[in-house]
């Protein structure tokens, strides 16, 4: 069955988005609650962030760009250079160093950098934080970008997270974010501010919430083999599967096992 692949974006204009799938009848919403505990039945999920204002309904905004360094996916459509969704090269702002990132030219005008992709469950993410530091997988298919990349472009300006996701049935949704960062090495805290925008998602488990002990809102990020969450005397890493910033432990893992059945919360 083909579906459209979930995605983390990152556009960079200080603002985040975050997108899970749900439906619009009321039980139907209540069964992707439960879903987005256990983290079970979606088919695809994708993460990304951009800088906010630098696209819109209306077309990117174009300038001449020679040898103008693209910070990030948001710079190559403000700068006239998109071919399309696919893979471009970057130069973040404070490292003059190129790299590549895949850049989601479609989503609500483009722009957006993505940070994380999965799909058919083909690439682990059970992994170490090494691993998870430097990123792993294809471009051209599922991946993590990597938690030191990941901080260098969002340390520019508070980005817009966004996250894409969809059910086996065809089903999609997102949620967008303000205000999102990483904090630096060696923690990586997960940080937003508020959602700014929402379709077929449910009004629980928000990334923003900061109140209880399963919130992932300003925690640090915790593997296997590197141990920071707030279980104390447990590893949720280890429980659960994937890395995540995992706090005692979360009611969301994007990183964790491929449509499986692991519990996600513990109470």
């Amino acid at each position: 069955m083909l579906v459209r692949p979930s995605m983390i974006l990152l556009r960079p204009f200080a603002i985040a988005a975050l997108v899970i799938l749900a439906t619009c009848e009321e039980d139907r919403l209540r069964k992707l609650e439960g879903q987005m505990i256990e983290m079970k039945a979606f088919q695809s999920y994708v993460m990304a962030f951009t800088v906010p204002g630098v696209t819109g309904l209306h077309g990117p905004i174009v300038t001449r760009a020679a040898e103008v360094d693209k910070a990030d996916c948001s710079d190559v459509l403000k700068l006239g250079l998109s071919r399309g969704s696919g893979v471009y090269k970057i130069t973040p702002w404070n490292t003059h160093k190129e790299v590549e990132v895949y850049c989601d030219m479609d989503t609500e005008g483009g722009g957006w950098t993505v940070f994380q992709r999965r799909y058919d469950g083909s690439v682990a993410f059970n992994r170490s934080f090494v691993d998870y530091e430097r990123g792993f997988g294809s471009l051209d298919g599922e991946f993590w970008t990597g938690l030191g990349l990941l901080y260098t472009l969002t340390s520019r300006a508070n980005m817009t997270l966004r996250i894409d996701m969809s059910l086996p049935d065809g089903t999609t949704g997102f949620d967008e974010y303000s205000g999102f960062y990483i904090s630096p090495p060696d923690r990586y805290n997960f940080n937003v501010d508020r959602r700014m925008n929402s379709e077929r998602m449910t009004n629980s488990y928000l990334l923003s919430d900061n109140s209880s002990r399963w919130d992932i809102n300003h925690q640090p990020f915790s593997t296997y083999d590197r141990d920071v969450d707030n279980w104390f005397g447990n590893n949720c890493a280890l429980r659960h599967g994937g890395g995540w910033w995992f706090n005692e432990c979360m009611t969301n893992n994007l990183n964790g096992p491929y449509n499986s059945d692991v519990q996600d919360r513990e109470t």
